[in-house]
């Protein structure tokens, strides 16, 4: 019986692409990783420094800084979904050749005394932040699954070069690459060992419950319809702040709702009168205040 449930046991270590305490966990890869966990152990390591050091920007690397600290000092935890998150101690040294081999002996000696403690064994890897191949390819894995959300060496702040190399070499060794994006995944399949496009889901139970509550938050109460609404990370490439301002001036009728942490200056959006910025909120709150939208959108 033992070895039977050994066999359906599916361990799962995941190189998240985004931050579980300070990000939007409405991500695929953590929504995937919350059904896994029922499967067998699973953990999801919070995203590895990809970017660049860049002290020109010394506010937002302050912020940062604090941030990915305050996530560090966490140490492991087991989230009320079941899985194991833990944020490793990496440096901005992804574009620095001779740095770099000693940044994923950090990461890797970490994410081993980890996986050793919670009892992880052959686990499927998953990567879904290409900075992580250095180490991903040193764990001892029973299948290796890229997931190519976004074209992330074209993200601001990024070594162009390093990060296409890792994509490549992951597209290349990876049992299996999934993509969110059909565009994405048209032009690159050929590139993989193996590939499919998985589209978007959504958080089924969590966003059919409160259509049936009245209330509503109170900082979006009183803002008048109809509402077109954006909800995510507002930073310097997502989403784009001038035609969302554009937009705004044409439909002076009409009420812009912005929630998300802002990232980048938005100063521009604020002066606007018929433009609400929130601020973050808890991923659980998201539902509540999608339902007042007339109409959402990503630009």
């Amino acid at each position: 019986m033992d070895q039977i449930r050994d066999r359906e046991r599916k361990d799962m270590l995941c190189f998240g692409g985004e931050d579980w305490w300070y990000h939007n966990r409405g991500h695929i890869d953590m929504q995937l990783m919350r059904r896994f966990a029922r499967k067998g152990t699973t953990l999801y390591v919070n995203s590895i420094i990809m970017q660049k050091l860049n002290l020109d920007q010394s506010r937002k690397f302050i912020q940062k800084l604090v941030r990915k600290t305050r996530s560090i000092f966490r140490g492991l935890k087991k989230t009320e979904d079941g899985f194991w998150v833990y944020s490793p101690i990496s440096l901005p040294v992804q574009h620095i050749s001779w740095a770099r081999p000693l940044n994923e002996l950090l990461l890797h000696l970490q994410i081993s005394h980890v996986v050793r403690r919670i009892g992880i064994r052959a686990p499927i890897v998953w990567v879904a932040c290409p900075a992580a191949y250095g180490v991903a390819i040193r764990i001892k894995a029973s299948k290796l699954v890229y997931q190519r959300t976004d074209r992330f060496e074209d993200f601001p702040g990024v070594d162009f070069e390093t990060i296409r190399k890792f994509d490549q070499k992951l597209k290349a060794n990876s049992d299996l690459t999934i993509y969110v994006n059909d565009k994405l995944f048209k032009e690159e399949a050929n590139e993989c060992r193996n590939a499919i496009y998985l589209d978007h889901g959504v958080d089924f139970e969590m966003f059919a419950s409160p259509v049936q509550r009245l209330s509503e938050p109170s900082d979006i109460s009183g803002i008048p319809r109809p509402i077109i609404g954006f909800i995510g990370s507002i930073d310097d490439c997502n989403p784009d702040i001038d035609f969302l301002g554009k937009v705004a001036d044409l439909l002076p009728h009409m009420s812009f709702v912005v929630i998300g942490r802002e990232q980048t200056d938005c100063s521009g959006l604020k002066a606007r009168k018929n433009v609400w910025m929130l601020g973050q909120k808890a991923y659980e709150l998201v539902p509540e205040y999608g339902k007042r939208f007339d109409v959402s959108l990503l630009p």
